[in-house]
């Protein structure tokens, strides 16, 4: 894996990320990150969205959130949700 990262295929980035994960030494030379195309940086962040969105505490504690300001701004009666977390 002593290539150039820039003179390989998006596939074959793609393949290497998917085998070796970013900390891979062909993505990180001189200790700054580079995927070698636009196309492989995206599949990479939107695997890490993917899986942040998967988890159902994640989404839990926006609807949370979510509910909480729209309490605060729009009507007091949305505050109601909350009772979703007891029950």
């Amino acid at each position: 894996m002593d290539q150039n990262i820039d003179d390989i295929s998006y596939e074959e980035t793609i393949r290497l990320l998917l085998a070796y994960g970013p900390e891979a030494p062909i993505f990180n030379k001189d200790d700054v990150r580079n995927y070698g195309n636009n196309y492989t940086k995206m599949q990479y962040y939107w695997q890490n969205i993917r899986c942040l969105l998967s988890q159902g505490e994640f989404r839990y504690m926006v609807f949370y959130i979510a509910v909480s300001i729209t309490g605060s701004f729009v009507a007091e009666m949305v505050y109601c949700f909350h009772l979703l977390d007891v029950v």
